[in-house]
């Protein structure tokens, strides 16, 4: 079964190779045909490191990105049309840290739009290329606590009109033991990146859904702005009182998103490129630092 599932991911870029880029005190690219993608980390102190995109022609786009001790050939690029408009996506996958004791791998996700050249960005844990299959499809992965037990959870999504869009397919949460660490391990210890389609296909994992909360208080989006790549929203509740909610997985307002119809949350720091036009004016309803769309 590891196998298979390895074998029918969509195909990866050649491996990043350490170059030198003037102004980088460390940087790796890796290029197919006439686009290449770079990671640096600057040799300025204060400027933070960052994602290149060049090609073709005068095209260039970039991003900040954590490196993870300094790392920059730890990023992963596939090439597929998500949305079925004839135009391939990129994705590019960024290790961003690593916690200690059970380590548990951040990794910031680019999706580079193939026909607009927009990008949209959100955070995932132990994020392998398994997650995106040929047909589009995408599983994101987080950990979290589920009935008190530390559960690795992955939600499906198909990329349409430069949002995701949640799948048909239920939450899958698998629970972590003895024989699901030793699993993690045997690959972590090799690899940067691991295999999260294959995890939560093991008989042990259950299916289900998102919970909506019961009791949410009613507010309307004022604002939307970003603090690169995150998103950050300013909601006006009943009272008039604003608050501002930050997708920043650092920060300590944080914000998530969530489909109250399909009941599934969106990734951790989900930030469409269209967040504006997408959130701006729109009443939603706020609980526990989720916002949840009608």
């Amino acid at each position: 079964m590891l196998l298979s599932l390895i074998l029918c991911a969509a195909p990866l870029w050649p491996a990043p190779q350490p170059v030198e880029i003037e102004g980088c005190q460390a940087a790796a690219c890796t290029q197919q045909g006439s686009q290449k993608i770079c990671k640096c980390v600057p040799s300025s102190g204060e400027a933070r490191p960052g994602l290149v995109i060049e090609g073709p022609g005068k095209r260039h786009l970039e991003w900040d990105v954590r490196a993870f001790n300094g790392e920059v050939t730890d990023f992963v690029v596939q090439r597929l049309d998500l949305d079925g408009d004839a135009r391939s996506e990129l994705l590019v996958a960024s290790r961003a840290s690593e916690s200690s004791g059970m380590p548990v791998r951040d990794w910031e996700l680019a999706i580079v739009d193939g026909e607009t050249d927009t990008v949209m960005h959100l955070l995932v844990q132990d994020w392998g290329p398994d997650a995106l299959t040929p047909q589009g499809t995408l599983l994101l992965t987080e950990w979290a606590m589920n009935a008190g037990q530390i559960v690795f959870t992955g939600r499906e999504y198909v990329y349409e009109h430069g949002r995701l869009e949640a799948s048909s397919a239920p939450v899958r949460r698998r629970a972590l033991d003895g024989a699901f660490e030793k699993e993690r391990l045997s690959i972590a210890t090799t690899n940067h990146t691991l295999t999260p389609r294959a995890f939560l296909s093991h008989p042990s994992t259950k299916g289900g859904s998102d919970v909506v909360p019961k009791i949410a208080a009613a507010v309307q989006v004022m604002g939307v702005a970003r603090e690169e790549p995150w998103l950050q929203l300013h909601v006006q509740g009943a009272n008039g009182t604003v608050q501002t909610l930050s997708g920043d997985v650092e920060g300590k307002a944080t914000l998530r998103l969530g489909d109250a119809r399909r009941k599934r949350l969106f990734p951790l720091g989900y930030a469409p490129a269209d967040a504006e036009t997408w959130l701006l004016g729109r009443k939603v309803w706020h609980a526990a630092g989720q916002l949840w769309i009608e």
